[in-house]
């Protein structure tokens, strides 16, 4: 608009949203671009150069991979874990009941490419609150209760009992290490047990951790085992298998948890701050142990699961099963879509980046795959200069006169190779060297090297592919 404003007009529910403003000569076009993105460009003027910014679309797609039928089962299924399989597959464990408290239903895998849903034999029986962990050789511990932990090999099929915990424990974490050993703690109860792996054994450990319930556990880059949540006011705790050492910090979360490791080495805690109230997204800095509350717009129902999409971005599965997509460096957090069955939802992330979105009606799952496809960058954004120095995926660079090929800014004729118009360069790769003049850019573009470059001039595109020039 020529009030320089943004409106998103919404498709579906033919209304018009507001977008952020955005300071831009009157004169400008914007053009839709592959993905959904829009490319913002503005018309060179007496006294300021050409100016281009680009709005990243938050689009994502949700394909139905299928569903399975408890049938004689008369109830509600409810998924108690969902895991990646080393096969590209996914294992949802369903008990009965609201938060799978009730009788064990089984396991299911669910393929994605192509989809598929079939039951998986010998997972039936396992206790309610129990923990799935992929082991360094891909085959996935199932630990709870009292009876006998269970190791699968989706490869091959084949499940094998091996030693029970010396106490049971529901509602634990069982935690993978970087030696591939398996740290198993709360369940309401203090203290922690080593699962090895080359033994197919649990040995006590001599920790003092607290006896919590329905928490977070996070492996963080030090290899210490952060433990948040699930209890009332207790402080989150650091784990140092090896050395013995539990260090505790202060946090304000209440009750059961959810967190992900974020890419920066921090981790995102989803957790109430107080009894019934909201849910609170907090961030965790384990090199520094600090807590910081976001202050940005709560979760209105628990998290079920928070999974971090390859973006950096994390999507959150909650209770009500409404799907929030959290950008902890935008600091916001917006509601993107639902869960198709809403009862007992949950999500857990594939090999491939994707969401395996699982929820329930009464004896019926549902299956779903959730994925991004836009940028992480949802805001607009002018586009670099040649003195920004970095360029990423995705950017379009305006570049004018002598910033590059050395062209004047007087002369206007584009059979001379000169012209003061800027010329666009889309950078479809990562690690381009900084940006500069015709020097700094002739030694990975061959089409640069020669004193006069052919073709330049008003709207000539120019794609960089693999350090050259395609033209």
């Amino acid at each position: 608009t020529t009030q320089e404003h943004t409106h998103t007009f919404d498709i579906a529910t033919t209304a018009y949203l507001p977008a952020e403003s955005v300071s831009f000569p009157a004169m400008r076009s914007l053009t839709l671009l592959a993905g959904g993105d829009a490319l913002l460009v503005t018309t060179p003027s007496a006294r300021g150069s050409t100016q281009v910014a680009r709005l990243a679309s938050e689009a994502h797609s949700v394909d139905q991979l299928g569903e399975y039928d408890f049938y004689p089962f008369d109830g509600e299924p409810c998924a108690q874990s969902v895991t990646p399989l080393i096969t590209g597959d996914m294992l949802a464990i369903f008990a009965q009941g609201l938060e799978g408290r009730g009788e064990s239903l089984g396991a299911v895998a669910v393929g994605v490419d192509p989809p598929s849903v079939a039951p998986v034999s010998g997972l039936d029986g396992l206790s309610a609150g129990h923990s799935a962990t992929t082991l360094a050789d891909g085959t996935l511990l199932l630990v709870g209760g009292a009876e006998p932990a269970r190791v699968f090999d989706p490869r091959t099929g084949a499940v094998e009992s091996v030693a029970a915990l010396a106490a049971p424990r529901v509602d634990h974490s069982a935690t993978r290490l970087a030696d591939g050993a398996v740290l198993v703690a709360g369940g309401g109860r203090d203290g922690a047990e080593l699962f090895e792996p080359a033994t197919q054994s649990f040995t006590a450990v001599d920790l003092d951790i607290l006896p919590r319930s329905r928490h977070a556990s996070v492996l963080a880059s030090d290899g210490r085992v952060w433990l948040m949540g699930g209890c009332d006011g207790c402080p989150f705790e650091a784990v140092d298998v090896r050395s013995g050492l539990v260090d505790q910090i202060p946090a304000p979360a209440v009750g059961p948890a959810k967190a992900t490791p974020l890419m920066d080495g921090r981790i995102l805690v989803a957790s109430r701050l107080i009894v019934g109230g909201p849910t609170a997204l907090l961030v965790l800095d384990p090199a520094s142990g600090i807590v910081t509350e976001m202050e940005m717009e709560v979760l209105p129902t628990p998290a079920a699961s928070l999974t971090l999409l390859p973006s950096g971005r994390v999507l959150a599965v909650t209770e009500a099963g409404k799907l929030w997509l959290v950008d902890v460096v935008a600091r916001r957090a917006r509601q993107v879509g639902s869960v198709e069955a809403p009862f007992c939802p949950r999500g857990g992330r594939t090999l491939d980046g994707g969401v395996l979105m699982v929820g329930a009606h009464p004896n019926v799952a549902f299956f779903s795959l959730w994925r991004e496809i836009s940028p992480p960058d949802p805001s607009w954004r002018p586009v670099l200069s040649p003195d920004s120095g970095e360029v990423t995926v995705g950017d379009t660079i305006m570049l004018r006169g002598s910033n590059l090929l050395g062209l004047s800014e007087t002369t206007d004729h584009p059979s001379s190779g000169r012209s003061n118009h800027p010329v666009a360069v889309f950078m479809p790769f990562d690690g381009f060297p900084t940006l500069g003049g015709m020097r700094d850019w002739s030694a990975t573009t061959a089409s640069y090297r020669s004193g006069r470059p052919r073709g330049v001039g008003p709207g000539t595109l120019y794609t960089m592919v693999a350090g050259q020039v395609a033209g």
